[in-house]
């Protein structure tokens, strides 16, 4: 993915990721002050530099240089993951499509809601069968997709609604985390929480977008 380096976004991730440095990266950017006090080295990355990030994860680094002002080149930044979820995901949000991966994952968490009021809370689940709940069906509806979309079947409609789903499971699943089996089929568990306002942020989203278009 390559990014160019414009306006400055105070914004932190969208996704929770194994990992993630947007808060490690404030000690980051105060011992790269402490060492061009003390050294005089300079970390910034200038006009004629280019900054590269292979392990990118949701981009909680990048991020974090980039508010606090290290990254000051006009040359494209190129970030780059092994996670082809992460990946696929960061670049629906990057492109246009941002506003409908938005739009679906609001309707997303408004339909979960909606659900959860006869589903109830998974440790509350009346006995239900787990396939039949809300939360599995898109766990299952987001690995056809994965499939569909691995193999070549790259449609608009199927990357928004990955996207989307990406980070409705995000933030849903247990405990946050993120894990795939050896297909690459996503396979946490539904999590259980009290407030689900984080599912669905709007201005959150077009931050992260702003940040990786610019």
């Amino acid at each position: 993915m390559t990014v160019r380096n414009g306006r400055d976004y105070m914004v932190s991730p969208i996704l929770k990721w194994p990992g993630g440095k947007f808060r490690l990266s404030g000690h980051v950017f105060d011992k790269i002050v402490e060492r061009e006090e003390v050294y005089g080295e300079d970390w910034h990355v200038r006009t004629g530099q280019r900054y590269h990030e292979p392990f990118t994860g949701a981009g909680g680094m990048y991020l974090g240089l980039r508010k606090r002002g290290l990254l000051n080149s006009r040359k494209k930044t190129f970030l780059s993951d092994l996670s082809f979820h992460l990946s696929t995901t960061l670049e629906a949000i990057q492109g246009d499509s941002w506003t409908e991966v938005s739009g679906l994952l609001g309707e997303i968490k408004d339909d979960y809601l909606e659900a959860l009021k006869t589903e109830l809370e998974p440790r509350l689940r009346n006995g239900r069968p787990l396939e039949e709940r809300f939360y599995y069906r898109k766990r299952k509806r987001f690995n056809e997709l994965y499939d569909y979309i691995v193999n070549g079947s790259k449609s608009k409609p199927d990357v928004i609604e990955f996207a989307a789903l990406m980070v409705f499971l995000n933030k849903v699943g247990y405990n946050g985390i993120w894990r795939v089996n050896s297909s690459g089929y996503y396979n946490v568990p539904e999590g259980e929480s009290a407030s689900y306002n984080n599912v669905h942020e709007h201005d959150k989203l077009r931050g992260v977008h702003h940040a990786l278009k610019d």
